[in-house]
């Protein structure tokens, strides 16, 4: 919190001078970091390459530590890093616990939990202007837009663009493996839309980033063609997770666009807004139409159950008995973690199954995860992380007053809504232990380093953070 005051207080006068070969973006290291990392899920789901797999995973995440120690820059340090250093001193610690499964596998995971988060240290550092800020937001968005629009295919076309399916998810078992797979209107079975990824359902995902990314290009953006594609995109996006049948995600989808909107509302003109709803609004219900007519009722009737009960009784017969788990059961036994690598994919690469004292532990939801690594503090310091986080956003939000800024108002308004679906998303899955960990934490610096890009470079400019 104090490095929070501080970002508050410094920006309230900022207006040192730069020379003019500063007053760029050096963006280029988080678009070739995104590609990388895209590049690699793509080998991962589309070619067989056996046991090279755990070294391109190593590489993946690889690629955010090496950028944390080869990238040097003068931006200020995000509010939320405190927070984060705490994460990753518990985490670090927490290798030497006496039930992490093993030295390799307990040290693996702490290194993946600071790969997760460095780019809240090495983006921060970076100049980002808007126009950084849209390449990348935009490679993002585009990588999404084409998982989505894959998923609608997979659905449309059985058995054809199918990736991998998961080693992890193969494990479980065929009764569980079959229990992902939907029956078309046809009489074809197939997994639900994968997309770009390697899990059945896992298409919602980049539904859910079509949606939300393609709003925001709408609202800041004239060009016809590039709002048309926008248009494509929430269809795409809407369709998706209409086939998915990913209930939690539809809801995030619902969460991150009310929070966005009611931020912007206040912010921009009604007219505009009152435009945007309306062909959202079109847009979605062909989206619906299109899927209900490719898939029949079935899926329409899984959607209707979240209506069909109270949403506490919706949750608990789908994920809050994981939670509930974890607090009666885990917590009393795990109060300072389990030790490192009891599971996910450090221990299905890492872990010795021939211990007793050290043998996986299922997690289903991130609480779980964050109480066997690190128990109660790693808890309590990942949530202060994420808090803070979305705390700076809104900021940026709320303190922007140039009518100049309106775009950067509507990207922070974003990632407001973005960092609440992605809290909520902690209940029901784990994002906070692969691509969508870096991801949050790469959105996030980046609206950072470009509030202070706009704060601090020009003199004549109002200060964004005043009053």
């Amino acid at each position: 919190m104090r490095e929070f005051a501080r970002f508050d207080l410094k920006n309230r006068f900022a207006a040192r001078e730069r020379p003019a070969s500063a007053q760029g973006s050096s963006i280029a290291p988080v678009q070739w970091f995104l590609l990388f990392q895209f590049a690699c899920q793509l080998i991962l789901i589309f070619t067989d390459i056996g046991t090279l797999r755990p070294l391109l995973r190593i590489a993946s995440f690889g690629a955010s530590l090496a950028l944390l120690i080869f990238i040097q820059g003068c931006g200020r340090r995000h509010p939320a890093s405190s927070a984060a250093v705490l994460i990753l001193i518990i985490a670090f610690i927490s290798i030497l616990h006496p039930t992490t499964n093993s030295l390799i596998g307990g040290a693996a995971q702490a290194a993946l939990y600071l790969a997760i988060i460095a780019p809240l240290f090495w983006v921060s550092r970076l100049e980002v202007n808007l126009d950084g800020l849209r390449r990348v937001v935009l490679i993002i968005w585009l990588f999404n837009t084409a998982g989505a629009g894959v998923g609608v295919l997979q659905v449309v076309f059985p058995g054809r663009f199918q990736p991998n399916l998961s080693s992890v998810v193969q494990g479980v078992g065929k009764g569980y493996v079959d229990s992902l797979m939907i029956t078309t209107p046809d009489g074809a079975r197939t997994f639900r839309p994968m997309g770009l990824t390697d899990i059945p359902g896992g298409a919602s995902s980049a539904g859910f980033y079509a949606i939300l990314f393609s709003v925001a290009f709408l609202l800041t953006r004239t060009s016809p063609p590039l709002k048309v594609l926008c248009g494509v995109s929430i269809f795409l996006g809407v369709a998706c997770l209409y086939l998915a049948q990913v209930r939690s995600t539809v809801v995030l989808a619902g969460i991150s666009m009310t929070v966005f909107a009611g931020l912007l509302a206040s912010r921009l003109r009604l007219a505009k807004m009152t435009a945007l709803a309306t062909i959202l609004g079109a847009v979605i219900v062909v989206g619906f139409a299109y899927s209900a007519v490719v898939v029949g009722d079935k899926f329409e009737s899984r959607l209707t159950t979240l209506t069909a009960e109270s949403p506490g009784s919706v949750y608990f017969k789908n994920r809050g008995m994981f939670l509930q788990q974890t607090i009666d059961e885990l917590l009393p036994q795990y109060p300072f973690g389990a030790g490192l690598a009891r599971w996910g994919m450090m221990n299905y690469y890492f872990g010795q199954k021939s211990d007793a004292d050290r043998e996986p532990i299922y997690v289903e939801i991130q609480w779980t995860g964050w109480l066997l690594d690190g128990g109660v503090p790693l808890i309590l310091a990942y949530c202060a992380a994420i808090f803070i986080a979305t705390l700076t956003a809104y900021r940026i939000v709320h303190r922007t007053f140039d009518t100049e800024s309106d775009e950067l108002i509507i990207w922070g308004a974003l990632v407001v809504g973005y960092n609440v679906a992605m809290f909520a998303l902690t209940f029901s899955y784990t994002p906070f232990i692969g691509q969508a960990g870096i991801e949050f934490w790469i959105l996030n610096a980046l609206i950072f380093a470009a509030a202070n890009y706009y704060t601090s470079d020009r003199q004549n400019r109002t200060a964004m953070f005043q009053g």
